[in-house]
């Protein structure tokens, strides 16, 4: 999808009557200078006054004035109310999504399709409606050209056809070039990402560190050389268009006297018309390229677009959670895909149960797909096959929020909201008790519905989100080897003493654990191993 048929798609309100007419306004008064200026200095060549081709000329510089900045403050109003469109719809698209298609395609390629792709589209504003007046006043201009000189127009025309189709030529090849190079800087987002959220790790192994650092530097270079590319290719195009004009100017001088009798005496008048369109002609020559990487800003958010929109359902405004007394999963598969499709790692096929008030611990070594397990049963993942079942009613793809409502969840790499969303004023009142219990007084407080601080340890941060589960009252509470990072007293508090609290609260608990010493806390235990249920312990 073009940049222009986004905008059509958007709802542009471009064909404004109003906004027509003062683009039109502001071309016919900046063609009207040039003709005032035109008949004033050859009034003047002959000794006479000019008074009235100034007062002219004052006219229809304020009306221009007073058109473009009409025009300026509209069109870009139009283009941000789109992008605020764009944005929020993505976002929304984003929030519907399946999990696997946000993984698959990766941070880089979303942050630059929400931030820089939306942000080339708003940039693009004053472009558009620069190149919008430049070519009404061309028009004009060539009107005016043709009273002149029906031949030096003709000329022109001719001039212009040819040096346009080889300019199309070349804008094929900018294209080319800026497309390669937008692919190669949104994979440098990954890298960078890499950088931030990869830090410490790379702190504390200088052989991954350099190794990232080389990685980075390649693909740097690669995006630096493809940039060239790209811009050779727009320079070439510059220079090309500004010798098109010298050339024209050169004809219109040295070779248009020859091919038309009495055209001498228009010389000065025809040269200062084409001189005088050199900006609106450099202006529309010089948005093409701009255009061209708008088209392909516009290709990135819409094939974004289409990628969120494969497996997202739109979720109804006003979701509530079914009854739970029993889930059931049946034969379920689930499979794992690399980047080239192939297939990488297999889950199920699985059966399992859960009962409501129960207490199920999940084990198995490190890729024995305990992760992806509970990413099915919170319904973050559609299986490939197989169904899930409350009480004897299947759970179908469309109510899969109404479904992710009964779970609370901590997965093992929590991302902590500084905010509390979601959570009615009852629930606020309880973090104060809840921040005590959990042993996190003095290392944060919540002031005006927002946690004073982030800055904390991992297992302080899993603290902090079992808080914010908790308080979301769920019936079903998730927790990925939430214990993992606790100090030793700690974490015998979180099984002796937590768990069975939540369980006395009519809390159901799926956890995955790898703390053999606290396995009598379950009732029942599931092991995992290469994606399949190994071993059922009914009586732990």
């Amino acid at each position: 999808m073009s940049f222009l048929h986004l905008l059509k798609a958007e709802g542009l309100r471009i064909t404004q009557r109003k906004l027509l007419v003062m683009v039109a306004i502001s071309g016919i008064t900046s063609a009207g200078v040039l003709a005032s200026v035109n008949y004033a200095a050859k009034e003047i060549a002959k000794g006479k006054q000019a008074t009235l081709a100034f007062f002219i000329f004052m006219v229809l510089v304020l009306l221009n004035i007073v058109a473009t900045r009409f025009v300026i403050r509209v069109t870009t109003a139009e283009v941000e109310h789109v992008v605020h469109r764009l944005r929020l719809r993505l976002t929304g698209k984003l929030r519907n999504a399946q999990l696997s298609t946000l993984e698959k395609l990766g941070p880089g390629v979303l942050y630059a399709a929400i931030g820089k792709d939306t942000q080339t589209l708003s940039q693009l504003a004053s472009v558009l409606t620069n190149a919008a007046q430049s070519v009404v006043l061309i028009f004009f201009g060539a009107l005016y050209l043709a009273w002149l000189s029906p031949m030096a127009l003709a000329v022109a025309t001719g001039f212009v056809a040819l040096a346009g189709g080889m300019y199309l030529l070349k804008s094929r090849q900018l294209n080319e070039a800026l497309s390669d190079s937008g692919q190669l800087e949104n994979r440098l987002f990954d890298r960078v990402s890499d950088f931030v959220d990869g830090f410490k790790e790379t702190r504390m192994n200088r052989g991954r560190s350099d190794e990232l650092f080389g990685h980075f530097a390649e693909e740097s270079e690669a995006a630096a050389r493809a940039r060239i590319t790209a811009m050779t290719a727009l320079g070439s195009i510059i220079v090309f268009a500004q010798t098109t004009l010298f050339l024209l100017v050169g004809t219109m001088v040295f070779v248009v006297p020859i091919l038309s009798t009495g055209f001498s005496s228009q010389v000065v008048q025809t040269a200062t018309v084409v001189l005088f369109l050199f900006g609106p002609i450099s202006a529309v020559v010089g948005s093409v390229p701009s255009m061209a990487t708008a088209d392909m800003a516009a290709r990135n958010l819409s094939q974004v677009e289409a990628a969120l929109d494969s497996g997202g359902v739109p979720q109804a405004p006003d979701v509530v959670a079914p009854p739970f007394e029993t889930l059931t999963m049946r034969d379920i598969v689930y499979t794992h895909h690399d980047m080239a499709g192939r297939h990488s790692f297999k889950l199920g096929p699985i059966d399992f149960s859960l009962r409501r008030g129960e207490t199920v611990f999940i084990t198995g070594g490190n890729g024995s797909g305990k992760t992806t397990f509970l990413k099915i049963l919170t319904g973050l993942y559609q299986p490939d096959s197989g169904s899930i079942h409350l009480a004897d009613s299947e759970v179908t793809q469309a109510d899969g929020q109404a479904y992710r409502e009964l779970f609370s969840v901590v997965f093992n790499d929590p991302h902590l909201f500084r905010r509390l969303y979601g959570l009615t004023p009852q629930a606020r009142e309880r973090v104060p008790a809840l921040l005590e219990r959990l042993e996190m007084v003095g290392k944060v407080r919540l002031v005006d519905d927002s946690f004073d601080t982030l800055d904390l340890s991992s297992g302080q941060r899993k603290r902090l989100a079992l808080l914010v589960a908790l308080l979301e009252d769920k019936p079903i509470m998730i927790l990925d080897e939430w214990a993992a990072d606790q100090d030793p007293v700690f974490r015998m508090k979180f099984y002796r003493e937590l768990l069975p609290e939540f369980k006395a609260a009519g809390k159901t608990i799926v956890a995955i654990t790898h703390d053999d010493a606290y396995f009598d806390v379950a009732d029942r235990r599931i092991a995992l191993n290469y994606g399949s249920i190994a071993k059922v312990d009914d009586e732990v």
